[in-house]
């Protein structure tokens, strides 16, 4: 702008109608002149400590490698001071980073999703919802434990079936589900292990 007033002049306009014709003040004219800076509110200024493109990436490169990618900016700036290498502050670091939509996750892979935890299954009577869980039973021997298989009805806690056997098999508890449907002849039942976590439907094949 203040090119544009000066060619005016050059040519033999006014300073004064040439600044109300752009909307500024002579004398906001005459402080460009002297400071050559844009202190108005809201105006675009540039900051000499400011960094380059090529610096804000350097940034992204260091908090984004395998090395760093887990690290916070406070402690990537104190591992590199160690080093004898200074980028940037760590106020700087989070402001890159947070301009780049890095500030949580970093990494190659997709960002954690929180889990939701699965409804409670309820029961209103018995052989609806059953429990199961394998206890470690010890023997004579020191060290040998036997694996028993324990399934119980959560409305009526009546131990429905159970087994024992020498070790921790899937088939040994699909078994017992099947002979457990079979003896009590169940159209469908849900089955969930005693920490809440395995859960499935028993029906008829």
């Amino acid at each position: 702008m203040i090119e544009s007033i000066d060619t005016a002049i050059a040519q033999g306009a006014r300073s004064g109608p040439v600044c109300k014709a752009l909307g500024i003040h002579p004398r906001t004219y005459a402080r460009w002149k002297h400071a050559p800076q844009d202190k108005r509110k809201g105006s675009h200024t540039h900051t000499k400590r400011a960094l380059t493109a090529a610096e804000r990436q350097d940034i992204i490169e260091v908090c984004t490698s395998d090395r760093f990618k887990d690290s916070t900016p406070g402690e990537i700036v104190a591992i590199l001071a160690e080093e004898g290498r200074y980028i940037a502050s760590e106020r700087t670091f989070y402001r890159v980073l947070k301009a780049a939509g890095l500030l949580h996750h970093r990494s190659n892979s997709r960002p954690a999703r929180r889990s939701h935890r699965p409804p409670e299954l309820k029961a209103t009577g018995p052989d609806q919802v059953y429990c199961w869980d394998i206890t470690w039973l010890p023997s004579q021997v020191n060290g040998l434990f036997w694996y028993c298989y324990t399934v119980i009805d959560v409305w009526s806690r009546e131990i429905v079936g159970w087994s024992i056997h020498q070790s921790e098999q899937e088939q040994y508890g699909r078994e017992l589900f099947e002979s457990i449907r079979q003896r009590r002849n169940l159209e469908g039942v849900w089955i969930h292990s005693d920490n809440g976590n395995p859960r499935f439907f028993l029906s008829h094949p």
